[in-house]
């Protein structure tokens, strides 16, 4: 009986063991459920990953697709740089040309210009010549030297197609202002005196010319005929005959 007593508590403490290894196999077996689950989210996590390597292989795949269109876009860009280059080289070829053009015509303006100068003097000095000229002329017709004027200037401005065959300048009074030398259209106004001892006579022909453009809406071209003006008067109205475009004509300085 001491033996089976023995083998009794043997027993009991082997059943123990047992029970705790069951518990310790529980344990496992929900260490290895655990597992499994953490495994199964891996596999998950696995096939994410490959889902998206796929579309980061395809990504590049298309990268690399662009690129070489990159390439070639750059290639034909590099080839029409080149022909850039060139046709810029030869357009600074016609440039020089052009500025050696350029430098030739500037060169035969600034003679043009020269001679021009001279002729408007030499133009301005038979003006006044003719001027003086037929003065001593009109006495003998009986005329003015206003009308004697009117009469040539009006011959004149016909050849030059400034005023209609036929037509003649006339003497006008616009608001009360008398103007020596008139015409409607083209507008023309202008003054005549035999002497202008000041630049008041130029001051006059500006102060109508006001008038008849506040009436008529437009600028008219100016006349000024001057027989006799001493010569720093004349220099005086020259200036400001040419400041204002004003056609000048001066018989005589003294």
């Amino acid at each position: 009986w001491s033996e089976i007593k023995g083998l009794r508590e043997e027993q009991t403490k082997i059943w123990e063991e047992i029970k705790g290894l069951r518990k310790e196999q529980i344990k496992i077996w929900e260490e290895i459920g655990r597992l499994r689950e953490e495994q199964t989210k891996i596999w998950e996590e696995i096939s994410n990953l490959r889902k998206d390597q796929i579309k980061i292989w395809e990504e590049i795949k298309g990268i690399r697709e662009e690129q070489t269109k990159i390439w070639s876009e750059i290639k034909g860009l590099r080839e029409e740089q080149t022909k850039i280059w060139e046709e810029i080289g030869g357009l600074r070829e016609e440039q020089l040309k052009l500025r050696n053009d350029f430098n030739r015509m500037l060169d035969e303006i600034k003679h043009l210009s020269t001679a021009y100068r001279h002729l408007k003097t030499d133009l301005e000095r038979l003006r006044s010549t003719i001027l003086v000229g037929f003065d001593s002329l009109r006495k003998f017709a009986g005329l003015t030297f206003e009308e004697f004027v009117r009469e040539m200037l009006s011959g004149s401005l016909q050849l030059m197609g400034i005023l209609p065959k036929g037509a003649k300048l006339e003497r006008a009074i616009i608001d009360g202002e008398e103007i020596n030398l008139f015409y409607e259209d083209p507008l023309i106004v202008g003054e005549v005196t035999s002497y202008a001892e000041s630049v008041d006579e130029v001051k006059k022909l500006l102060r109508k010319a006001k008038l008849v453009e506040d009436k008529y809406g437009r600028k008219p071209q100016l006349f000024l005929i001057i027989l006799t003006a001493p010569k720093k008067v004349a220099s005086e109205i020259k200036r400001i005959a040419e400041e204002y475009n004003i056609d000048l004509v001066i018989g005589k300085e003294k």
